[in-house]
């Protein structure tokens, strides 16, 4: 087991989300990402970590004008010859980008939008209106109705 601790004045409030991915390289080089938001008690920070044995780890701020927020998802593979990330930009749509190169992100494109928008969905009881969370009601362990959960494609292939 590993416990990792932050390692700089970005992180000193902490790591969080860390969404981690076992990386294939097309030359079958293999490397653990993980995209996490380092937060230093006023400013949330994307970063992204990387190691091969999970032992040594480097940490690096992830740039350009397509990493804002939080939420950013890193493919296992290279698609195209390009590293590819799903990101939330707007924290309501999911986009797509794709990069050369892992440390710099730019021009994402909307992928899914949701299927209604949350923000015009009128309570239609006192339950509904209770605070929700990752599609979960807040107190209970009902999904969140699936008509709400729902995203459409936007008429985009993954590949490009």
């Amino acid at each position: 087991q590993r416990i990792l601790f932050p390692s700089g004045p970005s992180q000193s409030n902490g790591i969080e989300d860390a969404r981690f991915v076992r990386f294939v390289d097309d030359d079958g080089t293999i490397t653990y990402y993980a995209t996490y938001t380092a937060y230093d008690g006023k400013i949330t920070l994307p970063q992204l970590l990387e190691t091969q044995d999970f032992l040594d780890f480097k940490f690096a701020t992830l740039n350009g004008p397509a990493v804002r927020n939080k939420g950013m998802a890193l493919f296992p593979r290279r698609i195209d010859g390009k590293y590819a990330m799903l990101s939330r930009q707007d924290d309501e749509n999911i986009f797509l980008m794709y990069s050369d190169n892992i440390h710099f992100w730019y021009d994402p494109k909307v992928l899914l939008t949701p299927a209604e928008r949350l923000a015009r969905h009128k309570p239609r009881s006192r339950r509904d209106s209770q605070v929700f969370h990752r599609g979960v009601f807040a107190g209970s362990r009902r999904p969140f109705p699936r008509h709400r959960q729902a995203f459409r494609t936007v008429n985009r292939p993954v590949g490009g």
